[in-house]
């Protein structure tokens, strides 16, 4: 603090009395003691007024100095005028900026004139700096109590001496709080106490998870098979898609979605269908006599016209109702015995029509069957059961049996569903 040197005149006394009537004029003037900024000098004047006499004797008052009595007031002999230099200190107190003029020396003595309880407050700087070493406002903040209220309930900070809602986040939510989460009022505003502050935790993460993908059917046509019939040429697989998620939540919860990546990591592969063309032979007519020329002896066998009637062969063709299954099949009725015998179902067996034996298929159910060793198929009706032999599930009729062409090997791979 730079004090000013006022300038008494030495000679002011004399000047009292300088001319005639020394006595008279001594009796008319006042004894005045003047200390300013630290120097005192007394003297006397014919001047009343505070002003005239600083004025007079060369003391240059700033407006910011402190003068007692004022300025504009008047002194009698005998008083006495103090003058001091005061310093400007702005202050800022919970945010609300002031100005003060301040005549001691430290933080403390400004905050003591400006009327502050600084008790238990936070004070920068600190309350021994001296003014003149003070570079900006002095900012105080008090203690304060402030709620924090936010997806986990509310909580209360008691008695913080934090300015900002920054600084309370800093402090007391450094490890939870960032920048990307919504804070209410806004980072920046100073608290007053019983003020509230509101968080909104806000977060993103990428996710990653698999989708299949659908393959296509493609048909084809393929006169090596019977029309009605088809075949799996190449068996269909599902394709596989790898998708990136920015999955956005607001305090927990999941409040939007947003592809940031997406790639096929396998391709499907095209199912290929065979459909057959292939016209089907003519059927026998029913009337027909059988080409068979073994003819039972047994007088009680009945003629083999009449057992066919009797054991009609399934119609050729149909809609598949199942899938297609796999298995051995063997053959019965030539010169084995068997040809005009009974049926498990009740009929007598008929080599010559398209029957077949299976060990639980309903009697009356209609199945094709495909050797697999060439393709040819035919349509069979189940009335018998067996076989009882393993790795073999049907068991057809020589005339079924002939038709595909398996009589030479007596077992066929053969394939099979029911169809209606």
């Amino acid at each position: 603090m730079k004090k000013k040197t006022p300038i008494i005149a030495a000679a002011a006394l004399a000047t009292v009395f300088a001319g005639g009537g020394g006595g008279a004029a001594y009796a008319m003037s006042n004894e005045v003691t003047v200390n300013a900024y630290g120097r005192v000098a007394t003297f006397r004047t014919f001047d009343t007024q505070v002003a005239d006499i600083l004025e007079a004797h060369g003391v240059d008052v700033s407006h910011t100095d402190l003068v007692k009595p004022a300025l504009g007031e008047t002194v009698d002999s005998g008083d006495k005028i103090v003058v001091k230099e005061r310093d400007e200190v702005k202050l800022s107190v919970d945010g609300a900026e002031q100005s003060v003029l301040v005549e001691g020396d430290t933080v403390a003595d400004a905050l003591a004139q400006a009327g502050i309880d600084a008790e238990g407050a936070a004070i920068s700087p600190k309350p021994d700096t001296k003014l003149e070493d003070v570079d900006g406002p002095v900012t105080v903040t008090t203690p304060k109590d402030i709620t924090v209220t936010g997806m986990n309930g509310s909580w209360v900070a008691k008695g913080t001496t934090v300015r900002t809602v920054q600084d309370l986040l800093d402090k007391y939510f450094a490890d939870s709080v960032d920048a990307d989460d919504d804070v209410t009022p806004s980072r920046d505003t100073v608290l007053k106490n019983g003020d509230t502050i509101h968080l909104v935790r806000l977060s993103s993460e990428e996710k990653t998870e698999k989708v299949a993908i659908d393959y296509k059917t493609e048909t084809r046509k393929d006169d090596a098979i019977y029309e009605g019939e088809t075949r799996v040429v190449t068996k269909g697989e599902k394709g596989e898609k790898t998708i990136v998620k920015k999955v956005s939540t607001t305090d927990g919860k999941v409040t939007g979605e947003e592809v940031v990546k997406e790639e096929v990591t396998k391709e499907p592969v095209t199912e290929v269908v065979a459909k057959g063309t292939k016209k089907r032979p003519a059927e026998e007519p029913k009337n027909a006599e059988p080409k068979s020329e073994n003819v039972s002896k047994d007088s009680g066998d009945a003629p083999k016209q009449s057992r066919k009637k009797r054991s009609e062969s399934a119609p050729q063709g149909g809609k598949a109702v199942s899938g297609v299954r796999s298995c051995g099949a063997s053959f019965y009725g030539n010169g084995d015995g068997t040809d005009g015998g009974p049926t498990a179902s009740g009929e007598r067996f008929n080599t010559h029509a398209y029957t077949a034996a299976h060990k639980s298929l309903p009697f009356g159910t209609r199945v094709r069957v495909t050797n697999k060793a060439n393709g040819r198929s035919v349509v069979v009706r189940i009335n018998d059961r067996g076989p009882y032999v393993g790795g073999r599930c049907l068991d057809l009729s020589y005339a079924a049996m002939k038709s595909i062409g398996g009589v030479s090997s007596g077992v066929a791979r053969v394939d099979w569903q029911i169809v209606e």
